[in-house]
């Protein structure tokens, strides 16, 4: 028997023994298992030192898994073997020390000395473990600790669902055995119903080195409340003790702390209040998750030992340090294997069974509609927590040195980054040091450079400026000698193209800001009231509607902030806004070139398009591209780019037309696109969109919720493969027009208002028409047809919401949806009782036939296909039991899907399985 590492640690997060916690917890957390009532107390009674606050209270509801992760095989599996600390521990030897140092009262306690290929199995203190994960052997147990051994981009998600717990401390020893490049680990707290949470975080790069984060996950929108860089690695021999507490209901303090072993822990590295109205006061359950970028080059190991739970009485800032107590465990090798209690795990295999306390809608699992695996390793680091490698010979610049001299060097530093890119030659690293550059950037063809943050400084490109002086005139307020103008053209006198009418200035690239927040242009003077402002080119005056006494005012003057011509320039570790882009721009930042690599860049509250890449084998990763005014992400003709872990999010604040072009992303004449764990929710316009001749497309682990068009489209495009990925909320789903050899597989679809699967045909073909050809294909393309056909949709699942699941027309041209090869077979429709029809299908001219079952639509078209539908109309958030119950519906997933997702060949999957 291996001796614990627990036992030799200096500081008190883990000396809570395994025998020990058994004994505290085992009532209770069984208790709960079964469905105990909500307000018993836990076992043995508290303390009396303790005040009332720190008993915790066993739910009869399980936890859910609020990090939906690739649900593709849950493994409750007990431990083969009884765990090795279950020495009978009566309750009255708790209270025989002195009060000062009474045990916790114990959540979760696991010392991993047992062995499970798949899952966890169950926690020393009896406790089973709910996985969720791609693959099953993704979390395992070697006999002497929990791996997470995690494939680019897969996750996993491991729950004691027993547990609830309000104010909580966790604590784990962690390191990372093998490292395949950036990856994510957290412990999941205070998880509802609804999925929200709080997730403290490990974040490591490709060195391993950490940065720790801490998140709010509510309604579907991920908020950091704070983030921190700290000087360790996790790779190699060292274990590192990983603690975090949650407590708190009206100000809900998070802490977390990372402590080489053997080392004194000291104040928490982080540090968050969430005060806000959306944070989370409730009890909840918990979980570990990880989660390894798809960015990644091989696979990463992390080990987890010595993992525990206990309700917190303080925060971490608030620990007294105590000496150690004399080792509990360590003489006692738990050989004597005393299974006092080896009747009891047999039961919890129910842990969800008891959900009939009145709530019978809530399925054991409310995390489905929430796509977690991957959310919280979208987007970018925040601004100023990168850590890129400063190299030798780098150049740098510092806006704010007074150095008389600026050669580069760390001592004479350039003062701003257009002086630095010129004096660099090609291949140089330039690091540019904390603080707000107002400035455009030109980088020439012929210097490949990389231009990055220093390490854990924010950085911000600012296009806007300060203005200060201001005179009131009435109700407003007038600053002269401004000279600033620039272009309201777009695409050559087309702007009404783009320009919805009822936003007439949307077209207008000046920006104003007070106190951070955008105030909206308007035509004139007159027409200024508070939260607005006008631009008089004419008398070069800014007239503005709310007084700016005692704020900020900050008004763009700059029309782009990076203009890089080279090949293989390197973009990573800043932040850019306020640039007032005209479209003729084409974007906030512009990369011209082959090869380029964008990583963690914040690009935020510019006039039109944030990011344009217009060339091949772009790497685009962790990016958050966020409320720009006419569209996120431009991506044309780029053969073989990437775009993963990113968010194109609240786009089109300007509230241009949707069409021709506006929302999150647009890709354009590309081929061999690969888009994997992509969040582009919430933009005024399509989420993702495919247009023009793209062929080859992977559309993989995709959430798209709430667009106010299309979440997913691909027009005039082929070889188009969706996969894993969600579309909740918008106009559509998902559209597919004049697009041809299509798969839909494994997604997750409900409540969109018009249809969920769109499939159309207009009069559009390749062969007749040229807009839309890709210039690099001479004449007309024939492997891009612009015709809709050969169109698999397998494995999904659609929740009730909107008139049709799926329709098929078209009204153009009048092709039979009969001619199309299209085959629905293996998903999961809602009940068309009252719902959403299931399938509306084309005839020739405007002939509609419309199925409203399974049955009927085999009948009518293939009696091969097999569909299931629920019993009665459910929203997606209650299909949990459904899915499960209808999984032998699901077709074996297709081999070259299994390798996208991670799966075995030949897996059954029923939806994303998140």
């Amino acid at each position: 028997m291996r001796s614990r590492r627990k036992s030799i640690r200096s500081h008190p997060s883990h000396t809570i023994a395994a025998s020990t916690a058994a004994a505290i917890a085992a009532g209770a957390l069984i208790a709960g298992l079964f469905g105990a009532p909500a307000q018993a107390s836990e076992s043995p009674e508290p303390d009396p030192s303790s005040t009332a606050d720190s008993a915790p209270t066993a739910s009869d509801t399980p936890a859910p898994a609020a990090d939906g992760v690739d649900e593709a095989k849950s493994t409750d599996q007990p431990a083969e073997q009884p765990t090795e600390d279950t020495a009978d521990v009566p309750a009255a030897e708790q209270k025989a020390a002195p009060s000062a140092l009474a045990a916790p009262t114990v959540l979760l306690a696991d010392d991993f000395t047992r062995s499970t290929a798949a899952g966890w199995g169950r926690s020393d203190n009896d406790l089973a473990y709910s996985s969720w994960s791609s693959r099953n052997d993704v979390a395992g147990v070697d006999g002497s600790a929990a791996t997470l051994s995690l494939n680019p981009g897969e996750s996993a998600y491991l729950t004691p669902r027993a547990v609830q717990a309000g104010d909580v401390k966790i604590s784990a020893d962690i390191r990372l055995k093998a490292n395949g490049g950036r990856s994510y680990y957290a412990y999941t707290t205070r998880v509802q119903s609804d999925g929200s949470s709080y997730r403290l975080r490990v974040v490591t790069d490709a060195d391993g080195k950490v940065q720790l984060s801490v998140l709010r996950s509510k309604d579907r929108i991920d908020t950091e409340l704070n983030s921190v860089a700290v000087p360790e690695s996790l790779l190699g021999d060292t274990w590192f003790t990983l603690d975090a507490t949650v407590t708190g209901t009206d100000d809900v303090l998070l802490e977390a702390r990372l402590t080489p072993q053997g080392e004194t822990p000291g104040a928490p590295q982080l540090i968050a209040t969430d005060r806000s109205a959306a944070r989370l006061s409730a009890p909840g359950g918990l979980a570990v998750w990880g989660y390894a970028s798809s960015s990644a080059k091989g696979q990463t190991v992390l080990q987890i030992d010595s993992l525990s739970a206990v309700v917190a009485t303080t925060p971490l800032s608030g620990e007294q340090p105590v000496e150690p107590e004399p080792p509990v465990e360590p003489e006692q090798p738990a050989e004597p294997e005393q299974p006092t209690e080896p009747e009891q795990p047999a039961e919890p295999e129910q842990p969800a069974e008891p959900e009939q306390p009145t709530e019978p809608e809530q399925p054991t699992e409310p995390e489905q509609p929430q796509p977690e695996p991957n959310t919280s390793s979208r987007g970018a680091a925040t601004v100023g927590t990168a850590t890129y490698a400063v190299p030798t010979g780098a150049v740098f610049v510092n806006g704010a040195s007074s150095s008389g001299a600026q050669n580069g060097s760390a001592e004479s530093p350039f003062r701003t980054v257009q002086a630095a890119v010129d004096a660099s030659r090609a291949g140089s690293t330039i690091v540019i040091r904390g603080g707000e550059y107002h400035e455009s950037v030109n980088v020439p063809f012929s210097k490949t450079l990389v231009i990055q943050a220093y390490p854990g400084e924010a950085v911000w490109f600012d296009g806007s400026r300060s203005v200060t002086s201001w005179t009131q005139s009435g109700s407003r307020w007038e600053s002269g000698g401004w000279k600033s103008e620039f272009s309201s053209d777009m695409l050559n006198g087309n702007a009404s193209w783009f320009v919805d009418p009822k936003y007439p200035m949307a077209n207008r690239p000046d920006m104003l800001f007070i106190d951070g927040v955008a105030q909206k242009q308007v035509a004139s003077a007159a027409e200024v009231v508070a939260g607005t402002f006008a631009v008089d080119y004419a008398s070069d005056r800014l007239i503005l509607g709310t007084d700016p006494a005692g704020r900020q005012v900050r008004v763009s003057d700059l029309p782009q902030a990076l203009n890089v011509q080279s090949a293989n320039s390197v973009l990573q570790g800043f932040g850019v806004r306020r640039y007032a882009t005209s479209y003729d721009v084409l974007g906030t930042v512009r990369m011209h070139n082959v090869g380029t690599v964008l990583r963690d860049l914040v690009i935020e509250d510019n006039a039109t398009i944030g990011l344009f890449v217009g060339n091949d084998r772009a790497t685009v990763d962790n990016l958050t591209i966020r409320r720009n005014g006419l569209l996120g992400f431009s991506l044309t003709t780029a053969y073989d780019s990437k775009v993963t872990d990113s968010l194109f999010t609240d786009n089109n604040v300007e509230h241009f037309n949707g069409s021709p072009v506006a929302g999150g992303i647009k890709v354009t004449r590309s081929r061999g696109v690969l888009m994997s764990n992509v969040d582009t929710s919430r933009n005024i316009g399509s989420g993702t969109w495919f247009d023009e001749s793209c062929f080859d497309v992977k559309i993989v682990d995709v959430t798209s919720n709430g667009n106010t068009e299309i979440g997913i489209h691909a027009e005039l495009s082929s070889r188009v493969t969706i996969a894993r990925s969600q579309v909740f909320d918008n106009k559509e789903g998902i559209r597919i027009f004049d697009t041809e050899n299509v798969l839909i597989t494994n997604n997750d679809l409900g409540n969109n208002s018009r249809h969920d699967i769109n499939l159309m045909q207009d009069e559009r073909r390749q062969a007749t028409h040229r807009v839309g050809r890709d210039p690099r294909v001479s004449g007309a393309d024939p492997t891009v047809t612009w015709i809709t056909r050969n169109i698999d949709i397998r494995n999904n699942v659609f929740g009730a919401g909107g008139p049709r699941a799926i329709f098929a027309h078209d009204t153009a041209t009048g092709r039979a949806v009969d001619t199309w090869n299209l085959s629905i077979a293996g998903n999961l429709f809602s009940s068309s009782a009252g719902g959403p029809s299931m399938v509306t299908w084309g005839g020739s001219g405007d002939v509609y036939e419309t199925f409203q079952t399974p049955q009927a639509l085999a009948s009518a078209k293939n009696g091969s296909w097999a569909n299931a539908m629920t019993a009665k109309p459910e929203p997606f958030a209650s299909m949990a039991d459904d899915i499960k119950a209808n999984a032998s519906i699901a077709l074996p997933v297709l081999p070259e899907v299994a390798t996208l997702l991670g799966l075995t060949t030949g897996a059954e999957l029923l939806g994303s399985g998140n």
